[in-house]
């Protein structure tokens, strides 16, 4: 699923428009219910993503952000973000019921969905409750000089494609985005029948993030 991208040109760190306290919140007690009955099935990663759902609640509720940041509300796109993996994880969660494959492939999204959520608590920790991180891409060619006109897309979330997908930003050579902390990014560039992909790129940390993405 794709959807325009309207944060693209924002620049520098912080917050974007309020949303409701208990959006977050949703997204995180999904994500603890269905990473717990498969916690109590003895699946590790499951219980690691419970976990680490359950210190960033507390994280995000303020019981050890910065006083100055105490009472801040959560930007949209960190919201939307917690939501999405809680949507993917359970639908994977419904397929697994069907086949061996996708009960894998559920084992698999706990492990992700573990990952992001302790680079999204270790943040918190270092930086501050619930802010976003400056990503800056570039589409180069093999010289590193800049290539205009590729559709962008990136996506922090699983990679199955379940409930969630790319954000897109169209035809530009140089995007500046906001994102959550995320443990790994993956970014995608396309020019007709062109395509170009990046590895996996880490967001987190104070100083804005850069990517090229290397492009035919």
């Amino acid at each position: 699923m794709f959807r325009s991208c309207t944060f693209c040109l924002i620049a520098g760190l912080g917050l974007s428009y309020a949303v409701n306290a208990q959006d977050w919140q949703d997204g995180l007690r999904r994500i603890e219910t269905v990473a717990g009955s498969y916690c109590g099935k003895g699946v590790s990663q499951a219980c690691e993503a419970m976990g680490y759902s359950g210190r960033l609640a507390d994280g995000l509720r303020g019981d050890w952000a910065r006083s100055d940041q105490r009472g801040k509300p959560l930007p949209k796109e960190y919201v939307e973000n917690l939501n999405s993996l809680a949507t993917q994880l359970e639908t994977l969660a419904q397929r697994a019921k069907e086949d061996d494959a996708s009960a894998r492939q559920l084992t698999d999204g706990f492990a992700f969905v573990a990952r992001d959520l302790r680079a999204k608590y270790s943040d918190c920790m270092q930086f501050g409750m619930g802010r976003l991180v400056s990503v800056n891409i570039r589409t180069v060619r093999g010289d590193n000089a800049p290539d205009p006109g590729w559709e962008v897309f990136y996506r922090c979330t699983l990679s199955n494609g379940q409930a969630g997908g790319e954000v897109q930003a169209r035809g530009l050579t140089a995007i500046g985005v906001q994102l959550p902390p995320a443990a790994v990014c993956v970014f995608r560039a396309r020019r007709g029948t062109q395509e170009a992909v990046t590895g996996q790129i880490p967001v987190f940390g104070r100083e804005p993030v850069d990517v090229e993405v290397k492009v035919p």
